[in-house]
């Protein structure tokens, strides 16, 4: 009865090391989210993992745009006053936007993955988790007479006119910050001190699947990560004067805040190399 009991325990401890197909995998990302990847299971799990991507990301999405010239408590009762609390020229959103853009980007993850299918040769997993991003990005807008093709190239022309003009300058705070590419007027128009690149951060879900193979250290994955993403930009103006109280002042530095909300997403497969169990 020992003997029997002892071997259902060693059988089961068996079953149990090998329910996870590998302990660690490093590999690639190939698709609208391409890059480097490091998936693992946690500790001893048999399902919680993490997965680290490093990527670079590009995409056409819809989103709302907005921009705060001063947040400053004076400087916007003065502006409010001067311009309308409503007017374009303090605040501005537009919830219909079209956009290209590109990310280049941290994307750390914890999921839930387990065995759905055993092949013989390979098994496959399936996996849900979600993580945070954070990195660096651009981003313009289309239509209206401006074509995708155009919003590209407008991304292109901003990066190249912002470099340029940093060769002949030591900084870059008197160069238009705003959150996009090149403000296209039929796809002609080019705004030359435009700083191309913004701060994003964001959340996404991850899931997907995966087939690993027995017979070699290698799985083949694919997974989707729809999210939502906020791009941040900000300048800093000196000395802008303005009224108060019937007197002109001078203020000190305002920062002039730029931000977009839109949905982020990512379809990739990956190629991935095995690491223990």
């Amino acid at each position: 009865m020992k003997k029997t009991l002892f071997a259902a325990a060693l059988l089961l401890c068996a079953l149990t090391v090998s329910a996870r197909p590998y302990k660690h995998s490093v590999g690639l990302n190939m698709g609208s989210a391409s890059g480097i990847s490091y998936k693992g299971y946690i500790g001893d799990s048999e399902h919680f993992i993490t997965v680290l991507d490093l990527n670079c990301k590009v995409g056409v999405t819809k989103g709302a745009y907005f921009y705060n010239q001063y947040p400053s408590n004076s400087l916007q009762k003065y502006y409010e006053a001067e311009y309308g609390k409503d007017s374009e020229y303090f605040r501005h959103s537009d919830k219909k936007g079209k956009y290209v853009y590109w990310t280049c980007e941290f994307n750390p993850n914890l999921g839930y993955q387990r065995e759905i299918a055993d092949f013989g040769g390979a098994t496959m997993q399936w996996f849900i988790g979600g993580g945070i991003s954070v990195g660096m990005a651009q981003i313009a807008s289309y239509g209206d007479g401006v074509t995708q093709k155009d919003a590209w190239k407008s991304m292109k022309d901003a990066r190249k006119a912002y470099h340029d003009i940093l060769k002949d300058n030591e900084h870059d705070d008197h160069i238009y910050a705003g959150v996009g590419g090149l403000n296209l007027k039929g796809g002609k128009d080019i705004e030359e001190y435009h700083r191309p690149y913004v701060f994003k951060a964001g959340i996404n879900l991850l899931t997907g699947f995966e087939v690993c193979f027995k017979n070699a250290p290698v799985a083949l994955g694919i997974d989707v990560r729809p999210g939502c993403t906020e791009l941040l930009d900000f300048t800093v103006t000196k000395e802008i004067p303005f009224v108060e109280g019937g007197k002109e002042k001078t203020s000190e530095d305002a920062t002039r805040i730029y931000s977009m909300t839109h949905f982020d997403w990512s379809a990739s497969m990956s190629l991935r190399f095995l690491i223990g169990q």
